[in-house]
């Protein structure tokens, strides 16, 4: 959502030329290209977090099927090690 914002932001906080030009001429510096630096910082920062919560997200859920899957593993070694008693018994 932040990144989103951040796109929109950037496209629109662009300042007149005429008005930068007076900008450039107070200040001396170029304020339209620090708050389109600050903007696109701000981007990328969402965006890396955002992915980093992602593959966290991922993670937890491959955690989650793994231990899932090594019980489900476990319950089919004890059957088979049932029946197979079982089949010793028999014999």
């Amino acid at each position: 959502m932040f990144s989103l914002i951040f796109l929109f932001l950037i496209d629109v906080f662009k300042f007149s030329t005429s008005f930068n030009d007076f900008l450039i001429l107070l200040f001396e510096i170029d304020i339209d290209k620090i708050i389109q630096s600050l903007l696109y910082v701000l981007l990328y920062f969402s965006l890396i977090n955002t992915f980093i919560v992602l593959f966290m997200i991922l993670k937890r859920i491959e955690k989650l099927f793994s231990v899932k899957l090594n019980q489900e593993i476990e319950i089919i070694e004890k059957k088979e090690k049932k029946d197979l008693d079982n089949w010793e018994d028999i014999n």
